[in-house]
């Protein structure tokens, strides 16, 4: 599944010759009418489908990168990095004569 982010959606979009106009789903929720780019929810898994593409049988929904998006796989990235130290702990670590197995790397 592609993820873009509105700007990439806007010249995707505009490169296949598409009306600024798409199906929304939040969350596994399809929302009732389409919308334009610039009203797309900006929290929860956003995945969007342009109403040219309906019925075509070439419908594809992208995933909608806003800001402060990230996927299951950036989550997790960041959650194991989280618990890493800094290149700034490592200096100190290292001056004080702790070796890189003393410390999680």
């Amino acid at each position: 599944m592609r993820i873009l982010n509105i700007t990439e959606l806007r010249k995707w979009s505009k490169d296949n010759g598409f009306q600024d106009s798409w199906w929304v789903s939040v969350n596994g929720r399809i929302i009732d009418d389409p919308i334009k780019l610039g009203e797309v929810p900006k929290e929860g898994d956003v995945l969007l489908l342009n109403t040219s593409l309906s019925g075509t049988g070439k419908e594809e929904w992208i995933v909608c990168r806003y800001p402060g998006y990230k996927t299951q796989e950036e989550k997790i990235q960041k959650e194991k990095l989280k618990n890493l130290p800094t290149t700034k702990q490592i200096l100190a670590l290292e001056f004080f004569g702790v070796t890189k197995e003393g410390y999680a790397q």
